[in-house]
Order: structure tokens, then sequence, then C-alpha cells
């Protein structure tokens, strides 16, 4: 029994569902169900009564629900404790993050997280998507700000924020008059994408043949305004991100969404079954997530 599965525990008891419970904490039904199973394996009682319109807990299972929560505040209280020693606390944050996040989210929130807490040292590393995963598995870093999907098996996963996909295309392409872009628009086109290092790359591929087409890539790129300036120079349609066309310096470019939910969506990542630094703990309730 650890402090996750007491979490996980009471999150069924709020929701009175396992499959609610699950999709509050980013799991999936049947690992939930495994989890409480092995809680009540430990203790050996029955927590839960599970019935078609949901799971009621049983009085074993309320009075389990009582220490849990009794529990959890204590050790919360311990973590306060730990926290407000960081004010004098003198270390290192290394953070691994995605190409084009910091640019996203702005530079702020680390120099503000720097000005509350003069004394940590914050190092911020850029990488591309599947090497945010790597520094974290390498211990290079304490937490990534990654791209999902990223391995539930691999890593503890919060999920943090997104941005929307989109197409940077030259305004004399006969598509550059519709006021959105589908998929299927794309089934003919060269297409300018970041390259297999990024997530978005099978994303697209794999979506394109949900569509019913291999999409034709012209061009792969480490780096995001050079698939604006190959639009630019009309080489075809490059994918990209709304945040990352703010800084276009193209007149000639028109920059569309996509019709579909084709989202860019951000997690922070640590290695699974390790325990956060009160350090990066510190880090994640400034950024507003619950560890």
């Amino acid at each position: 029994m650890n402090t996750k599965d007491l979490l996980c525990f009471l999150e069924v008891c709020q929701e009175g569902s396992i499959s609610k419970a699950a999709q509050k904490l980013y799991m999936t039904p049947q690992g939930l169900s495994k989890i409480i199973k092995n809680l009540e394996d430990e203790i050996g009682v029955t927590l839960f009564i599970r019935t078609s319109s949901g799971a009621n807990l049983t009085f074993y299972g309320k009075e389990f629900e009582k220490s849990a929560n009794e529990l959890i505040e204590r050790l919360e209280s311990i973590k306060n404790i730990f926290s407000r020693e960081l004010d004098n606390r003198h270390g290192i944050l290394k953070i691994g993050c995605a190409l084009g996040i910091i640019s996203a989210l702005s530079l702020d929130y680390f120099f503000r997280f720097n000005e509350n807490y003069p004394n940590i040292n914050v190092q911020i590393s850029e990488y591309t998507d599947l090497d945010v995963e790597e520094s974290v598995l390498n211990a290079d870093v304490d937490i990534g700000l990654a791209v999902e999907p990223v391995d539930r098996t691999k890593f503890h996963v919060i999920p943090f924020s997104y941005g929307e996909h989109c197409v940077v295309i030259h305004k004399s392409h006969p598509l550059a008059v519709k006021k959105s872009i589908s998929l299927l628009d794309l089934k003919d086109e060269k297409i300018i994408l970041e390259s297999k290092k990024f997530k978005v790359y099978l994303k697209f591929i794999n979506y394109c043949k949900v569509m019913g087409f291999e999409p034709s890539i012209y061009f792969e790129t480490t780096e995001i305004s050079l698939a604006h300036k190959l639009a630019h120079l009309n080489k075809g349609i490059a994918i990209s991100v709304v945040s990352a066309t703010e800084d276009i310096i193209y007149d000639d470019v028109v920059v569309l969404p996509f019709e579909e939910k084709f989202l860019w969506e951000w997690c922070v990542i640590s290695k699974i079954n390790e325990s956060l630094t009160p350090i990066s703990r510190e880090f994640l309730k400034y950024l507003g997530l619950r560890t």
C-alpha cells in the first residue's frame, strides 16, 4: 500500500464510480480496479460493492475512508513543513523541456519561481519530444515538460496544458481561401512536418490513415521556423502550432486552424515509482498542479 493507492481509493469514494474516477486519474478502469482489488486483498476486507450504477462503500470501506483521509492529511502536513523550508534551502532544479513549450509558456513562469526562491538554481534544457523522456529516464533532469502521448508504465504523468495544431500555407495556394482546413484537404499535398523525434509526426500520420490516406511528407525538420519558411517559399504546407505562428515574419502566408480536434498536449513527467524532490513538488505546486 502506498500514498498513490490511497488517493486512488479516495477518488473512487468521491466519484462513486470506478470508471469516473479512472477518467479523473487518467487511468484505465481496469488499472484502477486492480489497485482497489490489491488494497482489499492487503487489508483483508471488501471496500466496495460494485453495482450497475457505480461503486458503493461497504461498512469497512467507510471506516477505511476515514482512516485514509486522516493519513493523507497528516502526510500533506508533513510535506508543507518541508515546503516552508524551501525558502532557505539551496538546491538545483533541473527541467527538461520539449521544444516549443517554453516559447508557448513564456520564460516568466520560470523567472517568477526563481524570484520566489532565489536560493534555488533552476536549470532548463530543451530537447526534442522523445529526448525529454530519455533525459528523465536517465536522471539527467528532475522533471520533464513533455508532449503526449507518454508511456504511463514508465512515467508518472500530470496533464498540464495544450495548444492547437494548425497549418501555414502560402497565400497563392488554392486552399488558402478556406477558413479552416480538414485533414482530408491535405490528401494530395506536400507536407512539411517536424521529424520523427516529435510526437506530432506519428500523430499526424495516424490521423491521416484514419481518414483513409497516406500523407506525402515533403520535408522533415527539427525547427518549426524552417517549416514556416518553406511554406513562405511555397514548397508545401507546414504543420505547426498556433503559439509558434505568432512569430512568423512573412506576410505572404496564412495560418488556418484544423476542423478536426488536433491538439498539442503537454504534461509534466517524472520517473515512475520514484518520489519527487521537495523542490520539484514546490515547482509543480507553483504551476498549479497536484502531485
